[in-house]
């Protein structure tokens, strides 16, 4: 096919469709391109989400491990007290106490 000769209707009419389809084409990557940056924002929004997120699992798991230590030391003491001869010894006393409803 060939191209219209300048100058002509023909010639002219096909510059204005190109130029409306260019026109068109310069919106679409307007709007394409505002997405974009609309997305970009959006990941860099949860980026600091995560790192949030990450600290505060960072701190759960420090804080576990404290009450985690807490509980080890108390289930040792009391696993001390109830191995002990005072302990042992005082059992019957108890169990007169629970009988007895106190």
């Amino acid at each position: 096919m060939t191209s219209p000769r300048p100058g002509t209707k023909a010639h002219a009419l096909r510059l204005a469709d190109a130029e409306t389809s260019l026109m068109t084409r310069h919106r679409e990557l307007a709007h394409i391109t505002a997405a974009l940056i609309d997305k970009e924002a959006e990941v860099e929004a949860q980026a600091l989400r995560i790192q949030s997120l990450e600290a505060e699992l960072a701190e759960a798991r420090q804080a576990l491990g404290r009450a985690q230590g807490i509980v080890d030391y108390n289930l040792a003491e009391l696993q001390s007290i109830r191995s002990s001869t005072s302990w042992r010894l005082m059992a019957p006393v108890r169990k007169l106490g629970q009988l007895l409803g106190r």
